[in-house]
């Protein structure tokens, strides 16, 4: 009878355990099968968008930003994404209302059957005896089962004890089913916040380079200013944040321009001396 019950209490637990957790995976199927995909492949293009425009800054600063912007706005739209389907996994899971799903919880059921399994396990030792009890063969036992009567009992208790044991394994294979989701939510939940930390690096340097290009390059600026990157062995690339190797004590950005050459004011403002070879201009424009 033991014996018994606990494989009807495992088999019940089991199934209501498959019935919960497929109920759970169909009311997140879309945000795992369709958003989250969706939005991995949006925000790897985003990146790639960024990183091939980041080599062209120099080149093509006015262009470059334009598709850095692009790279930016796929990654921010694909971040909506997957913090919906975050929000999805997490209203599913009952997070919100400070529940927790019955398969979620499941050491006071995996606990029970397991003493369960060792009462089972005690009434074998009972049936020891029973089977070792020399009982006469006869002709119908020997004609239908090809044994005699106590190889018979023996037998039974031998597979009785295994599946105590099958059962054993299974209680424990289904108690770990908690510790692995939540280990895999939580690196989800990581990787989610490196995505976002990632993400608003990415848009900060953008607002920088966007604003120093549009200081230098921008419609206010007057169009016989220089705008081509120096690029010199001695000095350097002069894309920001550079200092003409240690030649100058502010960072900028430097210009080429040929020897020579009469060069306009990028800003109106008021314009002074500040070194040898070096102007300042004064503007409130900017």
């Amino acid at each position: 009878e033991n014996v018994r019950r606990v494989v009807l209490r495992v088999s019940t637990l089991i199934s209501d355990i498959k019935a919960e957790v497929m109920e759970f995976y169909h009311s997140i199927a879309d945000a795992v099968t369709i958003t989250l995909p969706w939005a991995a492949e949006q925000i790897e293009n985003g990146v790639k968008m960024v990183v091939s425009s980041v080599e062209r800054l120099i080149k093509t600063p006015k262009t470059a930003i334009e598709d850095i912007y692009k790279g930016v706005t796929m990654i921010k739209f694909a971040m909506a994404g997957v913090i919906q389907a975050k929000e999805s996994i997490e209203n599913a899971l009952l997070f919100n209302e400070d529940k927790t799903l019955h398969w979620l919880n499941l050491q006071g059921d995996t606990t029970q059957i397991s003493e369960d399994i060792s009462v089972a396990f005690d009434s074998l030792l009972e049936l020891d005896d029973w089977a070792v009890q020399q009982v006469e063969a006869t002709n119908f036992t020997l004609r239908f089962f090809g044994v005699d009567a106590k190889a018979l009992k023996q037998q039974i208790v031998a597979e009785l004890r295994g599946l105590m044991n099958g059962l054993n394994v299974s209680v424990q294979q289904v108690s770990r089913i908690p510790t692995i989701f939540i280990a895999a939510y939580n690196d989800t939940v990581e990787m989610i916040k490196s995505i976002k930390d990632g993400y608003q690096s990415v848009r900060d340097g953008y607002d920088e380079a966007k604003s120093l290009i549009e200081q230098i390059f921008g419609s206010k600026a007057n169009q016989d200013f220089p705008r081509k990157y120096l690029e010199s062995p001695a000095c350097g690339d002069g894309f920001y944040p550079s200092t003409g190797q240690g030649r100058y004590a502010e960072q900028g950005v430097l210009l080429e321009a040929a020897a020579g050459i009469e060069i306009g004011a990028p800003f109106s403002g008021i314009i002074r001396t500040s070194g040898s070879h070096q102007v300042t201009i004064t503007t409130d424009s900017m």
